[in-house]
């Protein structure tokens, strides 16, 4: 028998722990030992049965708790870490005092080795420094038992005494560390082998189900290392026809996930190829068009066009189909009406939502009207016009790219790793019209155009600066600020909570009166802008000019310039004809503040704006 079985015998009937607890049963406990290979014998200080619970049977000591792997060698015992550790060990005073005992004996009796036990233990739980700890319950009794002692020759006795246990102790402890070490090996080899038994059951029953072409698709892959390693294959059980079904279910859920995720990292490749097919055939469409402007960035892109038949047929066709450049570029023909289509389907959408607040009849095209703008809900911009509106960067997101489907990768490599522009994915509810017509209207009808019939590309052309009277007095100095018609525009729009609307009119609601400057006077303001700081406005942000590249599909803020001389070998690269500006790009109002030439209040203020260049002074 195993010395673990035998203890179990022991304990079932006093009869029993009686006969194999005397001396007579030793031999039973020695050939038991011998079961056990490489065991140490038992060590003096220790009976068998005691021997043969330390070692075999995992409860706590003190309160018995099961599972208590660690063994305290120094002591030869297992304590719970809820609590019993704690009650025996201590740190910091209880050692100080224990060492002071152990100072005191070594004194009074010059056995210079004489110590008590000490155990370095963990602080907390978690932390990994260790400290010494002291064993309470051997200290006691040796304080206790030093305390009876009067003769010196006792005294000296009992600290050799204590000392040559201690030595046995030690080295009983390092011969049977030895032996649990090679004894977890041993065990650690054995539930391996269980493992990979299991293991090798497992693949031959899936294989025989039917999963034979996926396991060798998955080997030598992370997959079938998840598949090794999962929760219900790795576990030390050897598998039976009953723990199989309680397993499949779940084994073949996992490989179910990895077909799915091969499934899709194979569309992705798919993807990657065949997009890359599209965008050289329209690439070399649209380079055949000569130089890109700020039309280019309104029209469908080629990632538009993937989802449009029949560029879209080629896309989704089935993985064993062989798609090749070939097929895409016989469809090139087709690209100017698509893209025709695409902007078709987007002129009505934002037709339909600029038919909800203006209603005009005749021949006049709604989209193009200077009183329409269209705001967006995502970044709060309200100054969007047609068709430049086909151009924000919120309807074109890159982060929707970031899906888990193979589809969405593919478009993300493109997009972030290529620089090529993201899909049209313009929500309905993203842009609405821009309801504060009546706004525009008034400021088109203040600069002497007629509102219903007025385009932006009209009132582009407009020099003329005006100044608002509904705007009460600056209890500071009295001044105007001029704007152009589109900042009197978004002056006059009712605060909502963005960005620069401390300088929204802070006149009456509804109230719109506007001030036309003459001729003279609009040339002055003209130069203060030409040469004075730009100034912030109203808007959604302190500005976003943006530089598009008319050789290729660079984008920038800043260096364009140095791109165009070291990609394009252009020297001095010129605004339209080597670059032009992004539609969707939006830059600061110019804004200069009018002054009485003798102000009766404020007159350092006034004089400090002149003097840096936004501000004038008028009769």
């Amino acid at each position: 028998m195993h010395p673990r079985d035998l203890l179990n015998l022991a304990r079932t009937s006093k009869s029993f722990r009686a006969f194999l607890t005397s001396r007579t049963s030793a031999p039973f406990w020695k050939a038991a030992r011998k079961q056990v290979e490489g065991l140490p014998d038992c060590p003096p200080f220790l009976s068998e049965p005691q021997y043969a619970n330390l070692l075999f049977f995992s409860h706590c000591h003190i309160c018995l708790k099961p599972n208590v792997k660690t063994i305290i060698w120094e002591v030869c015992a297992r304590f719970c870490s809820t609590g019993c550790k704690e009650t025996v060990f201590k740190a910091r005073r209880e050692v100080y005092d224990a060492a002071k005992f152990a100072l005191r004996v070594r004194k009074d009796t010059n056995v210079s080795d004489f110590a008590v036990t000490m155990v370095a233990m963990r602080r907390t739980k978690n932390s990994n420094y260790q400290i010494d700890h002291v064993y309470l319950p051997e200290v006691r009794t040796l304080e206790a038992q030093w305390q009876t002692l009067a003769d010196e020759g006792e005294k000296i006795r009992f600290a050799q005494e204590h000392v040559a246990a201690r030595s046995q102790r030690i080295s009983t402890m390092e011969a049977l560390k030895v032996w649990q070490a090679a004894e977890l090996n041993h065990r650690s080899e054995e539930l391996d082998n269980i493992r990979k038994a299991r293991f090798e059951s497992i693949v031959a029953r899936l294989r025989q189900e039917g999963w034979a072409d996926e396991l060798s698709k998955m080997a030598d892959s992370e997959c079938m290392y998840k598949l090794k390693y999962h929760r219900a294959v790795r576990k030390p059980q050897k598998l039976t026809d009953a723990v199989w079904r309680s397993i499949r279910q779940e084994v073949i859920g996992q490989l179910e996930s990895v077909r799915a995720a091969r499934l899709e990292n194979e569309w992705f490749e798919i993807y990657i190829k065949r997009l890359g097919y599209l965008r050289d055939v329209v690439s070399t469409y649209e380079a055949s068009l000569g130089r890109r402007t700020a039309m280019t960035e309104i029209q469908a892109c080629f990632l538009d066009l993937a989802k449009r038949p029949p560029f879209q047929q080629l896309i989704d066709a089935s993985s064993s189909a062989e798609i090749t450049r070939d097929d895409f570029e016989r469809l090139r023909h087709t690209i100017p009406a698509l893209k025709a289509a695409w902007l078709a389907e987007r002129e009505q959408e934002f037709l339909r939502k600029a038919q909800q607040v203006i209603a005009i009849d005749g021949d006049v095209s709604l989209l193009s009207l200077a009183i329409l703008t269209f705001e967006c809900h995502t970044c709060g911009r309200e100054d969007l016009k047609w068709p430049h509106v086909l151009a924000h960067s919120c309807a074109r997101p890159v982060n929707y790219a970031y899906g888990p489907d193979s589809w969405s990768k593919a478009v993300l490599i493109f997009c972030v790793w290529t620089g090529k522009r993201p899909p049209w994915q313009a929500a309905e509810d993203l842009f609405s019209a821009n309801v504060h017509v009546e706004v525009a209207r008034s400021v088109v009808a203040a600069c002497g155009f007629p509102p219903d019939v007025s385009t932006h590309a009209e009132m582009d052309c407009v020099e003329a600066r005006l100044v608002c009277m509904a705007c009460p007095p600056d209890p500071e100095v009295v001044c105007k600020k001029t704007f152009t018609w589109r900042g009197a525009v978004a002056h006059k729009r009712p605060s909502d909570g963005n960005l620069g609307n401390t300088l929204r009119c802070k006149g009456s609601s509804g109230e719109s009166k506007w001030k036309l400057l003459n001729t003279a006077l609009t040339l002055r303001v003209w130069e203060a802008e030409l040469m004075g700081p730009t100034q912030h406005t109203v808007g959604p942000k302190l500005g976003d000019t943006r530089f598009c590249c008319a050789h290729c599909e660079f984008h920038c803020h800043d260096s364009i310039g140095q791109h165009c001389r070291s990609m394009h070998n252009i020297a001095v690269a010129q605004l339209t004809e080597d670059y032009y500006i992004h539609p969707d790009s939006w830059s600061p109002e110019r804004s200069v503040t009018l002054f009485p030439e003798n102000p009766e209040r404020g007159a350092s203020r006034a004089a400090t704006a002149v003097q840096c260049g936004y501000g004038l002074y008028v009769p």
